[in-house]
């Protein structure tokens, strides 16, 4: 039984730079463009030291309740953004 599918339309230099994409001749075009976007997804998942200490720390304020409400949150960031100018 096949797989749900849907026909797109790419143009002419988008499928030849799929073509080029190809690991072997026989990888569908479908293949093609889910491995680019795992890898683009993955990419972007890449964190830095400075960012992954930061959602740690944002994460144990969630988990110890230190929480705004968005209204307060709001405030705050145009308050940083007024000091900033």
């Amino acid at each position: 039984m096949a797989e749900d599918s849907d026909l797109i339309r790419i143009k002419r230099p988008t499928k030849e730079l799929l073509e080029q994409l190809k690991i072997v001749e026989s990888e569908s075009f479908d293949a093609v463009i889910t491995r680019v976007l795992q890898t683009k997804f993955e990419d972007g998942l890449s964190l830095n030291s400075s960012t992954k200490a930061l959602l740690d720390k944002r994460w144990n304020n969630l988990q110890q309740g230190n929480v705004f409400p968005s209204n307060q949150l709001l405030a705050r960031i145009k308050q940083k953004r007024q000091q900033k100018k």
